[in-house]
């Protein structure tokens, strides 16, 4: 489920927000929102899980390095990777619920 509409960035923004547009996060944090860490789109998240372990990009990168360079995801695919779809950090992934508000 997506963070409580409480939660939103500095222009008023949920988690779905990141994941179509996962190049902004952490630009627009706030007191109450760090897409980072609560936005399975930003890699962050519970229970996200990147599918599967062992593709790799065109140069032989896992869905890990699209966690910390959200701004390639979708350059480097080829036939048994993309990004988009399997990695917890592009918005993919497998059962990935946004982190509920702490604050």
């Amino acid at each position: 489920s997506d963070t409580p509409d409480s939660a939103t960035d500095v222009f008023g923004y949920h988690c779905a927000y990141y994941s179509i547009s996962p190049h902004t996060w952490g630009l627009q944090d706030d007191g109450d929102f760090t897409a980072g860490t609560m936005c399975c789109g930003c890699g962050g998240g519970q229970a996200c899980s990147d599918t599967p372990d062992s593709a790799t990009d065109v140069f032989g990168y896992h869905c890990a390095y699209y966690s910390i360079s959200p701004h390639t995801w979708g350059l480097q695919d080829d036939g048994d990777f993309t990004a988009g779809t399997m990695c917890c950090g592009c918005g993919g992934g497998q059962a990935c619920s946004d982190t509920p508000d702490s604050a």
